[in-house]
């Protein structure tokens, strides 16, 4: 039989007829474990993730996804009504109850507000096109999953930043627009 060059050693093909029974008893486990293997693998496909379309799980992902970037982007809308509203607390005295107004949290005018709301989609416009351009070049998941992460920690910092100054405030705005 001709001899042939494997992983840099000459082997020479082997008939089943030539093999020791040692040679055959690591065969036989070989192909006892690759049948296990291919019955473990069988399990798995069965299981229910593998029986759900992947685009039906794509889709699901994605929905989650601009569930949460929509959530991100209107909760400050939200929250500024409260954040400039007056508030009253109701204290309870021996005599009777007492209500005590309080004023807002932030005194901004009509004007500051829509520069506080209106700051996130500054950023918003300036980067469709190159958000399209990176989605196009290093994948869609990677620029989502990105952007939606830094968007969700800036709003995580929105009320401190609120706290020390509404300029500070505006540029986390437009920076969370940017990821966006």
């Amino acid at each position: 039989m001709d001899e042939e060059m494997v992983d840099g050693a000459k082997r020479r093909p082997v008939a089943l007829g030539d093999m020791t029974g040692e040679e055959n008893v690591g065969i036989t486990q070989a192909i006892q474990h690759q049948a296990q293997e291919y019955h473990n693998v069988n399990q798995q496909r069965n299981s229910l993730m593998h029986k759900v379309p992947k685009r039906y799980i794509v889709a699901m992902m994605a929905f989650l996804g601009f569930a949460n970037i929509y959530a991100l982007r209107v909760i400050l809308s939200v929250a500024i009504v409260a954040m400039t509203a007056n508030h009253s607390h109701i204290l309870p005295m021996t005599n009777g109850t007492r209500i005590v107004l309080i004023g807002p949290d932030f005194d901004w005018d009509s004007r500051t507000k829509g520069l506080v709301l209106g700051s996130f989609f500054y950023g918003y416009i300036l980067t469709q096109l190159p958000g399209g351009y990176l989605a196009n070049r290093q994948g869609g998941k990677y620029v989502f999953g990105g952007g939606v992460f830094v968007t969700a920690l800036f709003t995580l910092l929105t009320p401190v930043c609120a706290r020390w100054s509404v300029y500070i405030l505006i540029a986390v705005r437009i920076i969370e627009g940017l990821f966006e």
